[in-house]
């Protein structure tokens, strides 16, 4: 396309020097270019609209799977950033927010899995996990799979994540997998001595509320 419309002469001109060698002048009729118009103009829109939000200071590309990327790739400073600025950005990001925040997992093979399942996964920190809170995350969803959250923290590992889902963001240390089973079990089935302990600290917490 950039030969034809940069190029010398006019389409017709164009494709006439390029099917004359061959022979087939006389049995090729030009082709329309109306479809190569229109997706130079579409990739040509969606660049100024990139170069437009760079400009306005902007370190984030508007889609629902920045968050995402972030947080599988152990990205935590990103993914703060990411929910920050779409925060600050008010009414016109909210929508994007809420992609994010909710619908994070479209690139994932789990599709029912939110930002907050993601981020327990990865063990991420109590700013991330309070963030996403506050941006109207649901923390303690269950995905199709039968995962919570902290179900997932718990899984890997992550104490310090299970204790902030547990302890700041309310969510429920008896809820058991259909297979894995409780949390707890899960930490004892890997010997997680620690996990455990934590497990039975909150679940006595939680029953003398």
């Amino acid at each position: 396309y950039t030969l034809l419309f940069f190029g010398k002469g006019s389409p017709k001109y164009f494709w006439k020097a390029l099917v004359e060698g061959a022979g087939l002048l006389e049995t090729i009729a030009p082709p329309p270019c109306y479809v190569g118009t229109l997706l130079c103009f579409f990739f040509f829109c969606c660049s100024a609209r990139v170069g437009m939000e760079a400009s306005e200071g902007h370190t984030y590309a508007t889609g629902p799977n920045m968050l995402y990327h972030a947080v599988v790739n152990e990205d935590e400073p990103r993914a703060i950033a990411v929910l920050q600025e779409l925060r600050a950005g008010g009414d016109q990001y909210k929508e994007v927010l809420e992609e994010n925040v909710h619908y994070c997992n479209r690139l994932a093979s789990h599709k029912t899995r939110t930002a907050v399942h993601f981020a327990a996964e990865q063990g991420m920190g109590r700013d991330l996990l309070l963030l996403l809170r506050a941006s109207g995350a649901d923390m303690d969803k269950v995905d199709a799979r039968g995962w919570s959250p902290l179900l997932l923290a718990a899984f890997r590992g992550h104490a310090e994540t299970v204790a902030v889902l547990a302890r700041e963001c309310e969510c429920d240390v008896h809820r058991a997998h259909p297979r894995a089973g409780s949390a707890t079990q899960m930490a004892a089935k890997k010997k997680n001595a620690e996990m455990v302990a934590l497990l039975s600290e909150l679940m006595t917490d939680h029953a003398t509320e």
